[in-house]
């Protein structure tokens, strides 16, 4: 009797066991799913947001995708790096500069080449939302990491830097950035700038 017991306590948990497995096998799938939507979309919308006359109508639906693939999977880069830009790209620069915090935060996960890019386009978004000090910060860490000098994005950082300093009655800080930007970009309009404000 007690032989036969356990025969049918083991048939019941094997049994359990199996119906348990199915549940995850079934959630497995469904997350590979959702995450293998992040991918098409990326493949598939992404040029077709930059071609779009709806571009913010495809910025929201990947978005959408983005935080559902986060719900599954909280640490993937690629929907935290759509989020950061494709918020931007609308003009959402609060979460924008959420979303770059959180790239910047993850620095010992990345390469840092990638992560200085994060405080560029940090510091973008927080001049369009006029917080010029919080800018300023992040595009002088720019400028710090970026090993040359020459760059177009190098560039842009003084430029912005020199009117973040403008904003904030720094006249000599502003100045040193409109030079050294007009400097490497030597337009016209580059040294009209400098003449007009600095000299």
């Amino acid at each position: 009797m007690k032989k036969i017991y356990i025969l049918i306590l083991s048939l019941i948990l094997l049994s359990s066991c199996k119906e348990k497995l199915t549940e995850e096998q079934i959630i497995v799938n469904q997350n590979k799913k959702t995450i293998d939507s992040l991918t098409y979309i990326r493949h598939n919308l992404h040029p077709e947001y930059l071609k779009s006359d709806n571009s913010e109508l495809v910025a929201n639906e990947i978005i959408k995708n983005c935080f559902s693939v986060l719900e599954i999977d909280r640490k993937n880069l690629e929907a935290v790096k759509d989020l950061a830009h494709f918020n931007f790209e609308i003009k959402n620069y609060k979460e924008a500069v959420h979303y770059y915090t959180i790239l910047i935060d993850l620095k010992d996960d990345l390469n840092n080449r990638y992560v200085t890019f994060y405080y560029f386009q940090r510091g973008l978004a927080k001049f369009h939302l006029q917080d010029f000090n919080g800018a300023i910060q992040d595009l002088q860490q720019y400028k710090n990491e970026n090993t040359d000098k020459r760059t177009i994005g190098y560039s842009k950082a003084c430029y912005y830097l020199g009117t973040c300093y403008k904003n904030i009655n720094d006249q000599s800080n502003a100045c040193d950035n409109f030079r050294t930007y007009a400097e490497n970009v030597a337009t016209d309009e580059a040294w009209n700038l400098v003449a007009g404000y600095c000299n």
